[in-house]
């Protein structure tokens, strides 16, 4: 990156000059051609850190399992995991620049755009106050970017990873009581079943779960993964505080098709006594001119789908070690 590149933001015309930084830092923070971008660079820095707190996460979590308050136990393990998580993205969002310079020396060679931008930032005291702030604004939306990604990755994750530490809290082995990523023939791979199958036989399994950490309209997705040869799951973390959605987020057309391929939903019962009460009151609303809202019949339905296809975790948890718990 040369300096004319970086003074021309001080010029009319700016926007462009914005822009063609912002792909120049992108391709290095995001996508450099050793296949590991910067941001990722600093991010595995820290995993070994990472992965050495969720375990003792996780260990404390098992140790400490009380299946009759499992529901607050796994809202205060997701809010765990996610401060875990956003400690790295917090140092990336707001301590990249920093790390940069003080290892300048090392990262000089395979990204030397992002360190003539840092440099320019850390050592240029007289300079155009307006560049710089235009600097920090290119640099700051790129990684941005980046850890918001990393956000949804990480939600992914933790999703798949709270239900295991049920199944492992209740005595379930895997390999034994239950699988991971099971394959069939047809639609999609299943996150969980039980038993443990060999794939593709479908017809051995009791339960299908498909798990996700915040659904929305999306949960109609896991669909492809339960299927109809046996009990059919789909396992949320919405409602937990660490989760970016809700169970009002759900449409009632999604629940009654969920409800007609009998497809119940396994939540925080925070969450699904909150939605009870909140469209009991709902249902029976009724306008000034005493016809009843449209919005009624759909709230109906919901409600129906809370009250009667929809458990806690705790319940699962009940259902699944009486079930599936090797002796």
């Amino acid at each position: 990156m040369n300096i004319e590149l970086i003074e021309s933001l001080g010029n009319d015309g700016w926007q462009d000059s914005a822009n063609q930084t912002a792909s120049l830092i992108k391709q290095e923070l995001l996508q450099s051609s050793k296949d590991k971008g910067l941001v990722k660079r600093c991010r595995d820095s820290f995993e070994k850190e990472r992965q050495y707190k969720l375990e003792l996460w996780r260990n404390k979590f098992i140790v400490e399992f009380n299946i009759d308050d499992l529901d607050n136990q796994i809202n205060d393990y997701c809010n765990g995991i996610y401060k875990i998580n956003k400690d790295i993205s917090d140092y990336i969002n707001f301590n990249l620049i920093n790390y940069v310079d003080k290892n300048s020396t090392e990262l000089i060679y395979d990204y030397p755009n992002t360190v003539h931008l840092v440099k320019y930032l850390l050592n240029n005291e007289n300079a155009n106050p307006v560049i710089k702030f235009r600097l920090h604004a290119v640099f700051n939306q790129v990684i941005f970017t980046s850890t918001r990604q990393s956000g949804v990755s990480n939600a992914g994750i933790a999703g798949e990873e709270f239900v295991d530490v049920i199944l492992t809290s209740c005595g379930l082995l895997e390999g034994k009581d239950f699988k991971r990523q099971h394959k069939s023939r047809t639609y999609s791979d299943t996150d969980f079943v039980l038993p443990w199958v060999e794939d593709y036989r479908d017809q051995d399994v009791q339960i299908f779960a498909a798990v996700q950490f915040s659904s929305n309209d999306r949960i109609r997705m896991v669909g492809g993964e339960l299927k109809r040869s046996a009990q059919a799951v789909a396992i949320t973390g919405s409602g937990l505080d660490s989760a970016s959605k809700n169970l009002d987020s759900i449409g009632a057309n999604i629940l009654a098709g969920m409800m007609q391929q009998n497809h119940q939903l396994v939540c925080y019962r925070g969450e699904i006594e909150r939605m009870i009460g909140k469209l009991e009151n709902k249902v029976k609303m009724v306008k000034k001119d005493g016809t009843i809202p449209k919005s009624v019949a759909d709230n109906k339905t919901k409600l129906k789908y809370f009250k009667e296809y929809s458990i806690s975790f705790s319940e699962f948890a009940k259902i699944v070690t009486k079930r599936f718990r090797s002796k």
